[in-house]
């Protein structure tokens, strides 16, 4: 009897140890300490359940333990409406270049026509790190986004093919963008600012227009010389402006689950981007919108009308396992790499389980 007592008794002591230990490696582990303690062989010999029991609780306490960073590197096509076939007429022509202006910047969008018309599809890529914020309860996390883009447009035409390309450059970013994703996983809405670098907007451009009403709603515009008071005007653009005014695209990324319960962003799918355009951009242009509505019956499920803007599908993006570095691509990557990159999400529910 005192011997199964003591057994009982050394074998809850060691649980217990295991329990404390983990919850002290996580709590390391927030801080960047956790290679100063050795937990392997406790960790070792704990049960799924009570890892769980630790985590669990450790995200009840500190929800941002559950906060995931990734970096992932990109491919970006685009293959519809704005390139990949012959435009009709000089008002579909003028349509195009309107879109393409406020998108990349007027110097570029000038000759957007001429310099992918006839042209199958036109390739990017880049790099994103993004971090994931878990919310201590339900089926809801924070995506925050900052990367770079570069967008490869041919050079004009000679004898039916493109001279060269040029690189043009862009910085992406995210933020706050609130996500629902569930433990079958999902492909949710993200509006991604794409800020290309040196791009020139005029009075006309909407871009313009929303740099006027930020000022204005700082204090900066339409009160002459006065200075305004720090506190008012930060008052008044956080109640009427937003803090973004360059152009957004949508995105779709696809999250997927894995076997063991948690989420993963998935490699190699095609994942759809559409440009998010303000409806001013046709300013009452009766010929423009007849384009549009032209355009939607050719690429049906393209278009999409969302009060202000409109959305137009126009190409995919996937995230791939690559390496950086000359000579040809080294095949065996994309099965070692993607184990590597995986955001894994904790799974629905309360504070990362049901």
């Amino acid at each position: 009897m005192i011997l199964r007592r003591a057994r009982r008794f050394a074998t809850g002591s060691l649980r217990m140890s295991g329990i404390l230990c983990l919850g002290l490696c996580l709590c390391l582990c927030l801080c960047g300490c956790a290679s100063l303690v050795d937990v392997n062989d406790v960790l070792k010999r704990m049960e799924k359940r009570e890892v769980d029991t630790v985590l669990t609780k450790l995200l009840d306490r500190y929800p941002q333990a559950g906060r995931m960073i990734a970096s992932e590197p990109f491919v970006f096509v685009l293959d519809s409406v704005v390139v990949g076939r012959r435009l009709e007429g000089a008002a579909e022509r003028e349509l195009i270049r309107t879109f393409a202006s406020y998108m990349l910047g007027e110097q570029a969008g000038r000759g957007f026509v001429g310099r992918v018309e006839d042209e199958r599809a036109i390739y990017g890529e880049g790099v994103v790190i993004l971090t994931i914020y878990r919310g201590p309860a339900g089926e809801r996390y924070v995506l925050d986004v900052v990367g770079s883009l570069t967008l490869y447009l041919p050079l004009a035409k000679a004898g039916g093919r493109a001279e060269g390309v040029e690189a043009l450059s862009f910085d992406v970013r995210a933020a706050n963008q609130v996500i629902e994703i569930d433990e079958k996983g999902a492909a949710p809405e993200i509006y991604l600012e794409v800020v290309p670098r040196n791009a020139v907007y005029t009075q006309q451009d909407p871009v313009f227009k929303r740099y006027e009403g930020v000022l204005f709603h700082l204090g900066w515009r339409g009160q002459g010389e006065a200075t305004p008071k720090p506190g008012a005007s930060v008052g008044g653009f956080l109640r009427a402006s937003r803090a973004y005014v360059a152009p957004v695209v949508k995105l779709a990324p696809l999250f997927r689950p894995r076997g063991d319960g948690t989420l993963e962003l998935a490699h190699g799918v095609a994942n759809p981007v559409a440009l998010v355009l303000p409806t001013a951009l046709l300013a009452g242009n009766r010929e423009l919108e007849g384009v549009v509505a032209r355009l939607a019956q050719v690429y049906p499920g393209h278009f999409e009308n969302r009060g202000e803007d409109l959305v137009i599908r126009v190409g995919y993006f996937f995230f791939h396992s690559d390496a950086t570095g000359p000579g040809p691509p080294d095949p065996t990557l994309a099965e070692r790499v993607p184990p590597f990159k995986a955001i894994r999400l904790p799974p629905a529910g309360p504070a990362g389980g049901k």
